[in-house]
């Protein structure tokens, strides 16, 4: 039953099922004297000619490639038939009407404008035939099918439309699939990881520079989990976020850092960055996607003990990131497909690095070069639009007043509240949205600032936000999230609110804290601890 199954899944039968129409058509000319003289022609034709065409085309023909070749090959047998046949001038039209809004053509890309080629073919044909022939009322029966036409044409843009969106669902969940296996398999060797190094902490005796040194490494390995769950919240949805200003240079060191306890941390990053900070405008979670993608793809390729080089410049209004490996190349008809999704030269690869981080890169209005021979390994070269640096300030000024948090984790109330304590602030905290509003009402007066987390039970950090734009319109407000499939969008916030995925670093709250209140500080020395 197996074998089967996979012999009508095949493309072989598949094809014979397709091409069947035409031997059965030729076998009704053969029996049937009163079609006309010329039908035993016909039926050699359709049986030895255009049959093993069809046969062929159909077999070598993918769905996205050649499948609109298909009804298009039946078309042109059908006006063949009745151009010798004109006594089948009416029925020929009413075959070529179904044969051109064939279902396969509706699964094509551009399927509209090949659905248009057929219906054009089958109009000029007929209408040859039609009039050389002399058909009766052939006029009609073609002025009808021009005037239903738009109506016909615009439906079927519509259900392409439909059919493609399903279509990019479906790659989506693929690619989710695909991911998932992988995905626990890195995420238990992480926590292995962050499981071991907490226990060899415990046992330091309280050394100073032992404990900070396993206490990076466990932040490094958070950060790594951090970015696993981004690359599947980037498969949820295509939700477009607020633009900002990115240090290309920072973020690309903080990963080295970080890539540096990876299964291929035998391979070295040579970092070459301005010292001064090198921004690009764009949603920080995806071009961090890009630059992981890019130096992960580089440790990948390159052999043991290999360097892989990354340059970040500033190039006018564009900001350059060179990565390099020295792996073994890439060939020139890879080169064609290496940004589809899927496509992979790696014996366990996923095909989706390299696709995430050109879909990025396009959405941004950059672009992406690879320079590359087999052998000589790879160097690819994207370029972003660059930000405005803002003005750069070393005044530190104690700013003392109250912060609402809203956090329906206790721990991370607990970590931001000392964290804010010993940076002068007054802390209230709130348990969920309802707690929120009612310590708001309370406190409104002597606020500076509100930290609300988006899923809370109650009210929404959102449904909060709202109720204290009406009381308060300025009140700067930082919105902190694992997950949000509602927001925030583009329109949703204003100069006053900012948002910050999490997992986020205690520096990062840090920052966002005084960019909110409007006060440049100098950023810590110190590696920051990490909250999650």
């Amino acid at each position: 039953m197996q074998a089967l199954e996979r012999w009508v899944k095949s493309p072989y039968f598949l094809s014979i099922a397709r091409v069947s129409g035409h031997y059965g058509l030729a076998l009704v000319l053969v029996l049937v004297p009163e079609i006309g003289d010329n039908r035993v022609f016909i039926a050699g034709l359709l049986a030895f000619v255009i049959g093993p065409l069809a046969f062929v085309v159909s077999v070598r023909g993918s769905l996205e490639n050649g499948g609109w070749i298909d009804p298009l090959i039946d078309l042109v047998s059908t006006l063949v038939v009745v151009a010798f046949l004109p006594s089948l001038w009416h029925l020929g039209l009413l075959l070529g009407v179904v044969i051109a809004q064939a279902p396969s053509q509706a699964l094509t890309v551009n399927s509209t404008r090949r659905y248009t080629v057929s219906m054009v073919t089958l109009v000029v044909g007929m209408s040859l035939i039609g009039a050389t022939n002399q058909i009766s009322d052939w006029q009609v029966s073609i002025a009808i099918l021009i005037a239903v036409y738009p109506a016909v044409l615009m439906y079927h843009y519509s259900q392409s439309g439909r059919v493609r969106e399903m279509r990019q669902k479906a790659e989506s969940l693929t690619a989710l699939q695909l991911l998932s296996g992988g995905v626990a398999h890195d995420f238990n060797n992480i926590l292995t990881a962050i499981s071991g190094y907490a226990e060899f902490a415990k046992g330091t005796g309280y050394e100073p520079q032992a404990t900070e040194r396993v206490l990076d490494k466990i932040i490094n390995s958070s950060e790594r989990a951090g970015l696993l769950t981004q690359q599947l919240i980037s498969f949820s949805g295509d939700k477009q976020r607020p633009s900002e200003a990115v240090d290309i240079g920072h973020e690309v060191r903080s990963l080295a850092d970080m890539l540096e306890d990876s299964p291929h941390s035998d391979v070295k990053f040579e970092i070459e960055a301005p010292s001064t900070a090198v921004l690009a405008m764009g949603d920080p979670v995806k071009l961090h996607q890009v630059l992981l993608n890019l130096m992960i793809n580089g440790l990948e390729a390159s052999s043991k003990h290999g360097v892989v080089r990354v340059r970040v410049s500033s190039i006018g209004d564009s900001v350059q990131i060179e990565v390099a490996d020295e792996g073994d190349g890439i060939s020139e008809a890879i080169k064609t497909t290496m940004f589809q999704p899927f496509v992979s030269s790696k014996e366990n690869g996923h095909g989706l690095g390299l696709a995430v981080v050109k879909n990025v890169v396009d959405e941004h209005n950059g672009t992406i070069d690879v320079v590359s021979n087999v052998g000589m390994g790879a160097r690819f070269i994207v370029r972003l639009p660059a930000a405005e640096a803002p003005p750069v300030s070393v005044t530190v000024q104690e700013v003392k007043s109250t912060i609402l948090i809203a956090d329906d984790e206790t721990p991370i109330r607990v970590i931001l509240r000392q964290v804010l304590e010993m940076e002068g602030f007054d802390v209230v905290e709130a348990e969920d949205g309802l707690q929120f509003l009612e310590l708001f009402k309370l406190n409104k007066n002597k606020l500076c600032l509100v930290i609300l987390d988006i899923k809370m039970p109650g009210r929404t950090g959102w449904q909060c936000l709202d109720e204290v734009r009406r009381t308060l319109p300025d009140l700067p407000a930082l919105m902190i999230s694992g997950y949000d499939p509602d927001g925030p969008t583009i329109e949703r916030p204003d100069y006053a609110t900012k948002f910050m995925p999490k997992p986020f670093r205690i520096a990062e709250v840090k920052d966002s804290i005084y960019e909110l209140l409007d006060e440049p500080r100098e950023k810590p020395q110190s590696s920051p601890r990490h909250v999650s």
